[in-house]
C-alpha cells in the first residue's frame, strides 16, 4: 500500500464466509497497482445487510478507511479488472476529482448497467453497490441510503446521489464479478 492516503478503499462484507472471502481476496491482489487498502468488515453475529452498513460507517468513523474513494466489493464477489485502480487514478486526474465514478459488473452474466442505461439515470435492478466508486466526502454525506430499503440501499444511494446533481463520471469497463451469492448465509 502507498505510505499516504491509498486512492481506494475496497470495503468488503463478510459473514463467515472464508472461502468466498479469501476468494474475494485473492482477486484484489491481481491489482497492478499498490494505491489502495482493502477493509474487511466482518458479520460475526448474523447482523445482515444494515447491521454491516452500520459497522462500515463506523470504520469510517474510527478512521479504518482511509482511501480518497470508496468502493464496494463483497466476499461473494471477484474483481476482474487487474488494471482498475489505475483506471480510477486516470479518470480522476482527467475529470477533477469526480464525486461517483460508474463503472459496469457482471451479474451472473449480465452486465449492469446495460447499454440502454449507461450514462443515464440508475434503475432499481440495472446497477449494483460495486457499480459505483465514491469520494470519501459524498460517501459520508449518502451512506445513510444504505439503510432505507432491505434489498436495494445500494441503489437508493446511487439515486439519491444522481438526483441531488452530484456529479457522476462513467468509466465504461467490467470491474469485478458476482457469479455465486452466498444469500446471507455461513459456509
Amino acid at each position: 500500500m502507498g505510505e499516504s492516503s491509498p486512492l481506494l478503499t475496497i470495503v468488503t462484507r463478510t459473514f463467515r464466509r472464508p472461502r468466498l472471502l479469501e476468494r474475494c481476496k485473492a482477486s484484489v491482489q491481481t491489482l497492478t497497482s499498490d494505491d489502495y487498502e482493502q477493509v474487511i468488515i466482518r458479520d460475526e453475529k448474523g447482523v445482515g445487510y444494515h447491521g454491516t452498513c452500520r459497522l462500515i460507517f463506523n470504520a469510517k468513523s474510527a478512521g479504518l478507511l482511509h482511501g480518497k474513494y470508496i468502493w464496494l466489493l463483497d466476499d461473494d464477489d471477484v474483481l476482474i479488472d487487474p488494471n482498475f485502480v489505475d483506471n480510477i487514478r486516470r479518470l480522476v486526474k482527467e475529470k477533477d476529482n469526480p464525486p461517483v465514478i460508474i463503472v459496469r459488473m457482471d451479474a451472473k452474466g449480465r452486465v449492469m448497467p446495460p447499454d440502454s442505461l449507461w450514462k443515464k439515470a440508475p434503475v432499481r435492478g440495472q446497477i449494483g453497490g460495486s457499480c459505483y466508486v465514491v469520494r470519501a466526502d459524498t460517501w459520508e454525506a449518502y451512506w445513510r441510503y444504505l439503510l432505507t430499503s432491505r434489498h436495494a440501499g445500494d441503489f437508493k444511494m446511487v439515486q439519491a446521489m444522481y438526483e441531488a446533481g452530484i456529479r457522476f463520471e462513467w468509466l465504461d469497463r467490467v470491474v469485478m464479478r458476482v457469479d455465486r451469492t452466498g444469500n446471507e448465509q455461513p459456509e
